[in-house]
């Protein structure tokens, strides 16, 4: 992503996200001014050495620091937040992300983002190296719902990724239009139908190596 495009595309959030500015940031420590709490880390491998999670003093996007994670290996990682918000709520997630040699194992186009730690969905995609950018969602939540896991990710459940990513100077607050954005349901129902699909198609996908990998290595084996 060019300079250009990434000045574009920070006035384009800007001007349409105008409408909550003002309203409440319900994220604490939002620019990691105060260290990680109460940022929780999560990954899919936890080891040394597959990731890292610090607070870098280098060229952050604002104040003194930014939150980075570096997978060495595929991996899913992410700085978590349990945010409280109101039930029946539109809210705006919003924050800057900057990226190096970051590479989705599946060859997709994974890599960091802004999302919720147990549900499907959220801001799109950075790749590659790409200079600060911002990057947004909208989520609504649902009935007697009282917290949104929001994370700064680096990969996603079943789309490994590797490189390195800082997030900064991030929001979350009630809107009131998300214009053209898609809205993406965070209700109790809905995700758990979102993780039953997953299951069901990581099982699919399981058996179907069952099947194959006996064949696969017969053939192997008789070739040797």
């Amino acid at each position: 992503m060019n300079k250009l495009s990434c000045i574009v595309s920070g006035a384009l959030l800007l001007t349409l996200g105008a409408s909550s500015l003002l309203a409440l940031n319900h994220l604490e420590n939002p620019d990691f001014e105060s260290g990680e709490t109460p940022w929780v880390k999560h990954a899919r491998f936890l080891k040394p050495e597959a990731v890292s999670f610090s607070l870098d003093a280098h060229a952050p996007h604002g104040g003194r620091f930014s939150a980075k994670i570096v997978n060495r290996k595929d991996n899913d990682a992410g700085w978590v937040q349990d945010v409280s918000v109101e039930p029946d709520r539109l809210y705006e997630i919003l924050g800057w992300v900057k990226t190096a040699g970051v590479k989705s194992a599946a060859g997709s186009e994974s890599g960091a983002s802004l999302g919720l730690w147990t549900t499907l969905g959220g801001s799109s995609y950075l790749t590659g190296t790409a200079p600060w950018t911002p990057v947004r969602f909208f989520v609504k939540t649902g009935p007697g719902q009282r917290q949104l896991p929001v994370v700064c990710r680096l990969g996603f459940w079943g789309d490994l990724v590797r490189g390195t990513a800082w997030f900064d100077d991030l929001s979350a607050r009630e809107a009131t239009t998300t214009l053209y954005d898609e809205v993406l349901d965070c209700s109790p129902e809905t995700t758990q139908a979102r993780l039953r699909w997953s299951h069901w198609l990581a099982a699919l996908v399981g058996a179907a190596l069952l099947v194959w990998l006996p064949g696969a290595l017969w053939k192997t084996f008789r070739r040797a």
